[in-house]
């Protein structure tokens, strides 16, 4: 964060230190960036603030199209979950679904879905996913076997935002193709706070 907004800046290409004078194309764009963003009226600022909140938004997204694109979608039921009326929404895989990441078009295709949608705010309270088939990830170091299940319970934060309150796994699995395992994990989540981290990055070191 820089001044209230991402700033991304190239400093490795293939693991490898930037040649010098790429280095010092980088550390000049940084201080040009830094003296525009320390010019900015108050009224500049947070329009620039607000774009860059847009575009991360906008990229969160992108999993909800995906998602509505690579199931069938249909209306199970309803619920109370925690005192809340919900709808429960089954989530079955879409036959011929072409993701457009990686991450869909392993996971998709090999899991059912069920939702609990709060009324109220349209909003996910908990999320039950159960593997159809094996699913490999990073490259084959972990396979999670057909038939495991993670199940998700989730709580709105500040009325703005669902995060997971408690995610619970039970799954067999593989590590490195060689160890199986079977894995029965809880994790609780609590006492989430707001907060918004900025800085102001004056010199990376100098290039010599």
């Amino acid at each position: 964060m820089l001044e209230g907004s991402p700033y991304r800046r190239l400093v490795a290409r293939n693991d490898q230190p930037l040649p010098p004078d790429e280095q010092r194309k980088e550390e000049e764009k940084l201080r040009r960036s830094n003296e525009e963003r320390a010019k900015e009226t108050e009224e500049q600022r947070q329009r620039r603030i607000a774009d860059a909140n847009k575009r991360r938004d906008e990229r969160r997204r992108e999993p909800l199209k995906e998602l509505l694109e690579g199931f069938d979608l249909r209306l199970a039921g309803e619920a109370a979950v925690d005192g809340h009326d919900a709808w429960i929404v089954d989530a079955t895989p879409r036959p011929g679904f072409k993701g457009a990441t990686a991450v869909s078009r392993a996971i998709f295709p090999k899991v059912h879905g069920r939702f609990w949608i709060e009324k109220a705010g349209y909003h996910a309270v908990r999320v039950e996913i159960d593997t159809l088939d094996t699913i490999s990830l990073g490259l084959f170091l972990v396979r999670l076997s057909k038939g495991s299940r993670v199940v998700i319970e989730l709580t709105e934060v500040n009325n703005e935002v669902s995060l997971p309150k408690q995610v619970t796994l039970s799954a067999g699995a593989r590590v490195l193709l060689v160890k199986g395992m079977r894995v029965d994990m809880q994790i609780d989540f609590s006492a989430y706070k707001k907060f918004q981290a900025d800085s102001r990055i004056l010199s990376t070191g100098e290039v010599k």
